[in-house]
C-alpha cells in the first residue's frame, strides 16, 4: 500500500507552526484574513501608498538639508539632498516650497519664480507663497505683473501686514521710498514692536531725498545699530552696519558715532582696524586722505606678515570693495596665492581687474598653482580672451581645452561657466558644446539652461531637430518642468513630430483656460503642419493680441495667418523678424511659406 510521504519543514516553517498552534482559532483566521486583503490593497492602492512613502522620504530629506545649507563644509550634501528630494517627489508642496525659499534667499529670482509658479500651478500656494511671488516679479523687474500679483492677493487674502511688508519692499527695490515709508508705517501701527519693520522704515527714511529725513534716518539706523550691540542681536547688528557702510554720512558727528560703534563690533581685532580706517576715508574721500590710508594700510602688512590665509582674504575682500586692487597684490603677493586656491582666485581678480595680464598668465601657468585642473584651464582660456578679444586661433584652442577638462571631472558648472564664455567671445560653436554637456541627464537638474542652449543653437547655425532631440533627453527627467516642456512642444510642431498629440493637447488646455496665447499658438501652428487650414481661424484673435513672441515663433506666425489669408497680419509678423536674425532652416521655410499651394512648405511638409 503506497504511504504519503510528508516533506520535512525547515526551521523557520517549524517556528511559524509552533506560533500559530499556541495562538487562539481568532488569530489564526485574523492572520489568514489579512494574507487574503493584502494583495487586493495592494492592487488597488498600492501606486498611491508608494507615491505617499516617497512624498515622506523626499520631505524628510528637505528637512535634513536646510541646516546642512547653512554651513559651507556641508552645504554640497545639503544641495545634493534637496536635488534628491526634488527629482523623486516633484510636485510635492513642502519640496517646491523649500526650493522657492532657497532660492529666493540666495538672490537667484528666476530660479524662485520658476518654483512659485509651479506651486501656483499645483494649487499649494500659501499666502506667504503668493506674496513672495510678487515680490520676485519686482526684483525682475516686471512692475506690472508684482501689482497684479498684490491686487489679487488683497482681494482674495484681504489687508494685513504681510502685505504691507511686501508692497514696501516692491515699492523700495523701485527707488519709491515714500511709499515704502507708508507702507510700513501701517506695519508699525499694527505690530509697534516689529523690528524687521523698524529697521526697514529707518532705511527707507535714510534713503530720502529730502535732507532733514535723512538725517533723521541715518539717527534711527544709529540707534538701532547701538540698541543691537546691547541686545547682542547679531542678525540687527549686521543688518544696521552693512546699511550705514554703503551710505554718505554728511554729518561729523554722526560719522564719529559710526566709527565709535564701529570699535565694538565682535570682529577680529585685525579686521575691524582695517574696516574702521576704510570707513574713516570713505567718509572723507580727499586725495591726502586716500594717501594717508594706503601708507597706513602698506605699514599694516608689514606688521602683519604672519597673518592667517582665512583672516587675510577676508581683508583682502574688503580691500576690493573699495577698489583697492593694487594694494590686494601686494597684501596676497604671488608666493602666498600659490599656497591656496581662494587666495589665488582672489588675486586673479585683482590682476585681472587692473590688466596685469602677464602677471596672471604666469599665475595661472605655475607648475605650483593650487587651481584644480578644470579652474585652471577656464582660466588660462578666460585670460586668452580678455586680452585678444578672442579673436585668436588659440582662444578656440584653450576653450576645447577648458572643455575636455571639464568632461574628465564631469563638473556641470565648468560646462556653464565655460558655454558663458564661449558665447561672450563668440565663440558660439564651443558654447553649443558646452550648453549640451550641462544638459546631459546624468546632471540631476538642468535648470534654466534651456534658453541659452537654444540661442547658441540658432547662432551656431543648429538644426531644430537637433535641439529637440536634446531637449526630449531632458525632459525624460524634468517632466514637471513646464517652461521645459513648453519648448519640447514647439519644437515637435516645428520638425513635424507628434503633431496630432501635442493638437489634442493644447485644444484640452485651451478650453480649460481660454485666455492661453500660447496653448492656442500650438494648435495654429499643429493644424498648419497637419494641414487643417481650414480650422485655423478659431485661433486668430486670440494670437493676434500682444504677446512677447521670439522670432522663430513669429515665423510660425507669418505661415499661420498666411494659410489663413489674412496677409496684413502675417506681413506684421514678418517685419518684426530682424533681417539678421537666427532662424533655424525649419524658420526660414515657414517665412517663405505662401498662400495655399506653396510648393516650399509642403516640401518640408512631406520632409517630416
Amino acid at each position: 500500500m503506497l504511504q504519503v510521504q510528508h516533506r520535512p519543514l525547515k526551521l523557520p516553517g517549524l517556528i511559524i507552526a509552533r506560533l500559530l498552534a499556541f495562538m487562539p482559532r481568532w488569530g489564526r483566521w485574523s492572520i489568514a484574513a489579512v494574507a487574503l486583503v493584502m494583495p487586493v490593497l495592494a492592487f488597488t492602492h498600492g501606486h498611491a501608498f508608494k507615491q505617499a512613502v516617497k512624498a515622506a522620504w523626499s520631505r524628510w530629506d528637505v528637512r535634513r538639508a536646510v541646516p546642512l545649507l547653512q554651513n559651507e563644509l556641508t552645504a554640497q550634501e545639503g544641495v545634493h539632498l534637496l536635488l534628491r528630494a526634488l527629482m523623486r517627489s516633484p510636485n510635492e508642496p513642502e519640496v517646491i516650497r523649500t526650493m522657492a525659499q532657497l532660492t529666493d534667499q540666495a538672490g537667484m529670482p528666476f530660479h524662485s519664480r520658476f518654483f512659485y509658479e509651479h506651486l501656483a500651478r499645483r494649487n499649494a500656494a500659501t499666502a506667504e507663497d503668493k506674496l513672495r511671488h510678487a515680490a520676485t516679479l519686482a526684483r525682475l523687474h516686471d512692475q506690472t505683473g508684482a501689482q497684479i500679483a498684490l491686487r489679487k492677493f488683497a482681494q482674495d487674502e484681504g489687508e494685513s501686514p504681510a502685505l504691507w511688508r511686501t508692497q514696501a519692499e516692491i515699492a523700495a527695490s523701485s527707488g519709491d521710498f515714500a511709499s515704502a515709508r507708508a507702507a510700513l508705517s501701517k506695519v508699525l501701527a499694527q505690530v509697534p514692536q516689529d523690528a524687521a519693520a523698524t529697521l526697514d522704515h529707518a532705511k527707507s527714511t535714510a534713503f530720502s531725498p529730502e535732507a532733514d529725513q535723512q538725517r533723521a534716518g541715518i539717527e534711527q539706523l544709529l540707534d538701532l545699530f547701538e540698541k543691537s550691540m546691547r541686545d547682542y542681536d547679531s542678525t540687527q547688528r549686521t543688518h544696521c552696519f552693512w546699511t550705514l557702510s554703503g551710505m554718505t554720512l554728511h554729518d561729523t558727528a554722526q560719522r564719529d558715532r559710526f566709527a565709535a560703534l564701529i570699535d565694538r563690533m565682535p570682529w577680529k581685532k585685525l579686521e575691524r582696524r582695517v574696516m574702521q580706517r576704510l570707513l574713516q576715508a570713505s567718509l572723507n574721500p580727499s586725495e591726502s586722505e586716500k594717501d594717508r590710508l594706503r601708507d597706513w594700510l602698506r605699514e599694516m602688512f608689514v606688521r602683519e606678515a604672519d597673518t592667517e590665509a582665512e583672516e587675510r582674504l577676508s581683508i583682502a575682500k574688503m580691500l576690493q570693495r573699495h577698489g583697492l586692487h593694487l594694494l590686494v597684490l601686494e597684501w596676497i603677493t604671488f608666493d602666498l596665492g600659490l599656497k591656496d586656491t581662494a587666495l589665488c582666485t582672489t588675486r586673479l581678480d585683482s590682476l585681472i581687474a587692473t590688466q596685469l595680464w602677464t602677471e596672471a598668465v604666469a599665475m595661472v601657468n605655475h607648475p605650483g598653482t593650487p587651481l584644480p585642473r578644470p579652474l585652471q584651464a577656464i582660466m588660462q582660456a578666460h585670460l586668452e580672451l580678455l586680452t585678444t578679444g578672442g579673436k585668436t586661433l588659440k582662444s578656440g584652442e584653450l576653450l576645447q581645452e577648458a572643455l575636455t577638462a571639464a568632461r574628465e571631472r564631469g563638473n556641470q558648472g565648468a560646462f556653464v561657466a565655460i558655454a558663458h564664455m564661449a558665447a561672450q567671445f563668440g565663440h558660439h560653436d564651443i558654447a553649443l558644446m558646452a550648453y549640451t554637456e550641462a544638459m546631459d541627464p546624468r546632471f540631476p537638474v538642468a535648470l534654466f539652461l534651456a534658453g541659452p542652449f537654444i540661442q547658441e543653437a540658432r547662432r551656431a547655425g543648429g538644426s531644430a531637430n537637433i535641439v529637440l532631440q536634446q531637449l526630449t533627453r531632458r525632459m525624460q527627467d524634468e517632466a514637471w518642468n513646464q517652461d521645459l516642456l513648453r519648448q519640447v512642444r514647439y519644437y515637435q510642431v516645428l520638425c513635424g513630430e507628434r503633431l496630432e498629440v501635442v493638437e489634442a493637447e493644447a485644444a484640452q488646455r485651451c478650453r480649460e483656460q481660454p485666455q492661453d496665447v500660447y496653448s492656442a499658438f500650438l494648435v495654429a501652428f499643429a493644424r498648419l503642419r497637419l494641414g487643417q487650414t481650414a480650422d485655423l481661424k478659431s485661433c486668430l484673435p486670440l494670437l493676434s493680441q500682444p504677446h512677447a513672441w521670439t522670432e522663430g515663433e513669429r515665423a510660425a506666425l507669418h505661415a499661420i495667418f498666411h494659410a489663413a489669408a489674412d496677409d496684413d497680419a502675417a506681413d506684421s509678423f514678418k517685419q518684426g523678424i530682424a533681417p539678421d536674425a537666427a532662424l533655424y532652416p525649419e524658420e526660414r521655410r515657414l517665412l517663405a511659406a505662401e498662400k495655399e499651394g506653396d510648393r516650399t512648405f509642403k516640401a518640408a511638409q512631406k520632409e517630416h
